[in-house]
């Protein structure tokens, strides 16, 4: 405390998160078999082989924070604060290939190495970006009015480098001859002579003008609350803020070397899914929300609330870039695409008194946006469809959802039951036609013109507490998915289904078991039952 009216809070913090995948901590064991063992045909499941792939992450992250807050007058409370993170992100991702002789034959049996992480199949990198934060806000009440208004400032430090020429970006192998070999002349012309071994450039020459520094990316953002009660039992609630969400250091980190090949068609690097991009801008989001709040009786309430958010630079995968070299391209995250979301929620509760209690609400929502996520726009690219120009709904998209739940019990029992009901979410239909030649996919239908089932679900708790000796005993019992309803969680384009699509009609030669897709619903009835047991 800084006296009777201020006090701060200073902390610090150190987390470390880490993710790692391996077949064998060994790279060279020698139970590893070559990759063609997992060839499969058609409709087939892989049922030989060894995943090659070698996959390690971890982030640190070093936190520090101020927050200080002071009653300055009988109506200003003023709250302030600074907060600084630095975070160390690693990441290897190896694929092991077969080794080979010096003539570029493979050595037979089968050996796994791991190529350098100048080659497409061995992507390793550390990465130390700084984000640092600085607010003000000041709550002023009134007797009938309570206002909060605030600034947040942002600053995102990537600190990431970006290559110069996106037409010639990897380092490791350029396409341009004036990034391959020295200008010994000064003519801006690489001559025959000039195209040796002996005058190749290095790696740490070509450093010296390859890449630039990622920009700093800053953002002053206000933020504005109000409350004013219009009766003793209700009040009128409105907020307005903006709001930045820094992208995932997968879409900024991943693959943003830019270690494209000389391979035709438009590259994804590693991921297959598009290379990442560390210049990329915070995610913007602009918030409305107006809402009443109303008590009906001692024990049951209303709330009514109103919200729209205006979501831009959401992250997506632009057009192909076209490389130096002739039919080669790459996809690249940028910022691009953009969202809108409207909707409102209705709830009633009733707060536990006379040995029961619930709750019930409903929310109407209209999610639209440009896409759901950067990959969708790089396989829809990939797939040669033009980029998306126009709003459609989203893949989390759900429009109706409704909630109830309900207690009965005491202070040594009770019983709840739970209750969602979810339309479902869209989905992008196909029509499957087939001929002498095989299968054709019709594309260019309506993205997301079509709605999964609506799911239901009902979950039952209940327990019942005593005390034996000096013990606090409590059994309970968790029932989830009461009914066992099967719940579609994905269906089928081309039927709309979960369980039936017409290619398994024509695939004669399937696995029976191929188009089984349990991962389609939800999980089915759960049963959990327990006992605590406590002084």
């Amino acid at each position: 405390a800084l006296g009777t009216k201020t006090f701060y809070e200073l902390t610090g913090s150190y987390k470390k998160n880490t993710l790692r995948s391996v077949l064998f901590d060994d790279p060279f064991d020698p139970r590893y078999v070559h990759p063609d063992s997992l060839n499969t045909g058609a409709f087939q499941f892989i049922s030989a082989g060894t995943d090659l792939n070698r996959f390690n992450r971890s982030t640190e992250s070093w936190i520090a924070k101020l927050d200080v807050t002071s009653q300055v007058t009988k109506r200003h409370q003023v709250k302030f604060g600074v907060e600084f993170k630095r975070d160390r992100v690693f990441m290897e991702d190896i694929t092991l290939v077969p080794a080979e002789d010096e003539n570029g034959q493979q050595i037979q049996p089968f050996r796994p190495v791991i190529r350098p992480p100048s080659q497409s199949t061995h992507d390793r990198l550390i990465r130390r970006p700084n984000t640092f934060a600085a607010y003000i806000q000041d709550k002023i009440e009134y007797e009938s009015l309570i206002i909060n208004v605030g600034f947040r400032f942002d600053l995102f430090d990537p600190n990431g480098r970006v290559p110069v020429d996106l037409t010639d970006p990897n380092i490791y192998n350029p396409f341009k001859l004036q990034n391959i070999f020295h200008d010994l002349d000064g003519d801006g012309v690489i001559s025959l002579e000039e195209q040796t071994d002996a005058n190749r450039l290095t790696v740490a020459e070509r450093e010296k003008f390859w890449y630039r520094s990622a920009s700093l990316k800053t953002q002053l953002s206000p933020r504005l609350g109000v409350a004013y009660p219009i009766t003793d039992r209700g009040v009128i609630h409105f907020s307005f803020g903006i709001f930045r969400q820094i992208p995932d250091y997968e879409q900024l980190y991943r693959g943003d070397e830019l270690k494209i090949t000389s391979a035709a068609g438009i590259q994804g690097g590693k991921t297959g899914s598009g290379f990442g991009n560390p210049d990329l801008k915070p995610q913007r989001t602009t918030m409305y929300e107006l809402g009443l709040q109303q008590q009906l009786t001692d024990n049951i309430g209303a709330d009514l609330t109103i919200y729209y958010r205006d979501i831009r630079d959401w992250v997506s995968t632009g057009q192909p870039i076209q490389a130096a070299l002739a039919g080669v391209a790459y996809g690249r995250r940028i910022n691009r695409d953009f969202a809108n979301v409207l909707g409102f929620t209705v709830a009633v509760n009733r707060r536990f008194a006379n040995h029961f209690s619930f709750g019930l609400d409903y929310t109407f929502q209209v999610a639209d946006g440009t896409n759901s996520t950067p990959e969708e726009e790089f396989f829809a690219e990939q797939g040669g469809a033009e980029p998306t120009r126009q709003l459609t709904p989203l893949d989390w998209d759900q429009r109706h959802s409704l909630n109830a739940s309900l207690f009965v019990g005491a202070s040594d029992w009770g019983l709840s039951l739970i209750e969602r009901l979810n339309t479902g979410q869209p989905y992008t239909p196909q029509i499957t036609t087939f001929g002498r030649t095989g299968r054709n996919i019709i594309g260019g239908l309506e993205k997301n013109s079509r709605r999964k089932p609506t799911r239901f679900t009902i979950d039952l708790t209940g327990f019942k507490s005593f005390r034996f000796n000096n013990y606090h005993i409590k059994f309970f019992a968790k029932i989830f998915n009461l009914l066992d309803s099967k719940n579609p969680l994905n269906v089928f384009g081309d039927t709309g289904e979960a369980d039936f699509t017409f290619t398994q009609r024509q695939a004669i030669s399937a696995d029976p078991t191929f188009f089984l897709r349990p991962d389609f619903y939800s999980e089915p009835r759960r049963i959990q039952l327990g006992v605590n047991v406590g002084l």
